[in-house]
């Protein structure tokens, strides 16, 4: 009995050692991973869900709206920036600038605004542009100043860490001339600074 015990156990034991040994390592994956980032001279970040965006004008604008200069105001996308970790020292104000982004140009006739570009490469959709404004649908000009103060949401004094930007744009026809039709893309650059 003591020799069929002993039996079982060698067999299992060496079937046991037979899987261990016969086990290899599977096969490997590598990879990368690269950060991109940059650091720059500012009191906030912009956050990253905000900082290259795309605003949707509408895929169906009949030129009819827009022409003998028409606008679409009423109907002003709106955007916002925002900006977060703040470290506020004696800054008050946010001073915004927006300008031409590649492959964009001010608009003839109405260089305070955009040109609406055609994705076919072809130029500018004539006679219409692209005006950026406030939350309030003031026009803010090409290369001027717009200014908002430093939020403090909270009242307790100190500056808020997180701050909002709010924006609207809207299509303007010229006041002559039939509005040119066709896909656009107009880019801005813009640039925030604090006092």
């Amino acid at each position: 009995m003591k020799s069929s015990h002993f039996c079982k156990l060698a067999v299992t034991a060496s079937l046991v050692m037979g899987i261990v040994s016969g086990a290899q390592a599977a096969g490997s994956n590598t990879a990368k991973v690269t950060f991109l980032g940059n650091i720059v001279d500012s009191p906030c970040s912009v956050t990253l869900d905000t900082e290259d965006q795309t605003v949707n004008m509408g895929s169906s604008i009949g030129n009819g709206t827009l022409s003998n200069g028409k606008t679409t105001i009423n109907n002003a996308r709106t955007f916002h920036i925002d900006l977060e970790g703040c470290t506020w020292a004696t800054e008050k104000n946010m001073n915004v600038v927006f300008t031409t982004g590649s492959g964009t140009t001010a608009a003839t006739g109405a260089t305070d605004n955009l040109a609406l570009m055609k994705t076919d490469g072809t130029g500018a959709i004539s006679n219409v542009s692209l005006a950026i404004g406030d939350a309030g649908k003031n026009n803010i000009k090409l290369g001027d100043t717009y200014t908002q103060a430093i939020a403090d949401l909270d009242g307790d004094t100190i500056l808020d860490e997180k701050q909002s930007l709010n924006f609207t744009a809207w299509l303007v026809g010229a006041a002559t001339g039939t509005v040119g039709t066709g896909e656009f893309s107009s880019a801005a650059n813009v640039t925030i600074s604090y006092l």
